[in-house]
């Protein structure tokens, strides 16, 4: 019988954490509101042991419609173990879904 890793990841939270059985971390968390052009940090909700390797970030925009053609990024600034600094290239306010994977 196999394990069941879905029923563990609790990623219907805003913030979260899985450790794998490999020792890989699966860090996510929704940014605050971040101005356009200014940067925010985010403290991920667990600090990786050894290696924060790699920083994903989407638009999250969960208060409002976006128009067609909206770009937003959130680039990523500055990494440490336990967070990371998000700039809103964005035209106005957003927030950010943040996935970070270490170990």
């Amino acid at each position: 019988m196999g394990v069941d890793l879905w029923s563990r990841f609790s990623c219907f939270r805003p913030l979260g954490y899985q450790k794998l059985p490999s020792g890989l971390i699966l860090q996510w968390v929704v940014s605050p509101a971040i101005a356009s052009g200014a940067n925010t940090v985010v403290t991920l909700p667990i600090a990786f042991p050894n290696a924060n390797l790699g920083q994903y970030t989407t638009i999250s925009n969960m208060s409002a419609d976006l128009s067609v053609g909206s770009t937003y990024i959130g680039q990523i600034r500055n990494i440490s173990l336990s967070n990371i600094t998000i700039r809103n290239l964005g035209q106005s306010n957003a927030q950010y879904c943040v996935l970070c994977i270490g170990y």
